[in-house]
């Protein structure tokens, strides 16, 4: 045993960072369905109790850590608002430091799906007026962001890496797609090719002949 939590609690986890050498492993301990403690260790134990708020959603990557608080966080002189995303350098962060960069911030019509890491850039799943934004980010010195144009005009769309493993995905992405008029579909977006490729479609329940004519009196 390494790792374990009190009776009361939820459950333990446990998160490896192999694309960071040594790897790093995030200990999770869910105190309750919302809220989790969070500790920085390796194969031998916890070592360090992060000092975080409980409710917010961590993914390290690399030497990056990127995190989306479910509610205010004040640290460091600044109020962070609830469903930012926000990014530091990991080495920085274990140091001391609390000086974020904002990489998304939410709108009254604009709100964050997901975000995840793939082939070294962190993808983030916008929702803007009910329609996919989805960018993705890559940093060298300064934070560079491409938008997947190709996904803008499908409708719903839910999406992540096609590799389970941060440190071998070359990019690839999957999606599940849905509008009002065409049935649900799974999608491949493959990096360098210009048009997703379909996979796998639902069968249609209609068809689609545009507006309804008015007959003849």
């Amino acid at each position: 045993m390494i790792f374990e939590t009190k009776v009361a609690h939820v459950s333990v986890g446990c998160s490896i960072n192999d694309t960071f050498v040594p790897p790093r492993i995030w200990f999770l301990e869910a105190t309750d369905v919302s809220n989790c403690v969070l500790w920085v260790g390796d194969e031998t134990g916890a070592k360090t109790r992060r000092d975080l708020p409980s409710s917010i959603w961590m993914q390290s990557y690399r030497n990056w850590l990127t995190l989306k608080p479910r509610e205010p966080w004040s640290v460091a002189g600044r109020t962070y608002a609830a469903d930012i995303v926000i990014v530091i350098s990991l080495p920085v962060f274990l140091a001391g430091s609390r000086q974020f960069e904002v990489l998304f911030e939410p709108g009254p019509r604009r709100a964050l799906q997901s975000f995840f890491w793939s082939a070294g850039k962190l993808v983030l799943c916008i929702l803007d007026e009910l329609q996919a934004d989805l960018r993705d980010l890559h940093a060298i010195r300064l934070w560079h962001r491409e938008r997947l144009g190709a996904l803008r005009d499908l409708g719903i769309v839910d999406i992540w890496s096609l590799d389970r493993d941060p440190s071998k995905s070359n990019g690839d992405l999957l999606a599940h797609v849905e509008n009002p008029l065409a049935p649900p579909s799974h999608i491949l977006i493959e990096r360098g090719v210009a048009s997703p490729a379909v996979l796998k479609q639902a069968p249609k329940t209609f068809a689609a002949r545009g507006p309804l004519r008015g007959r003849p009196a």
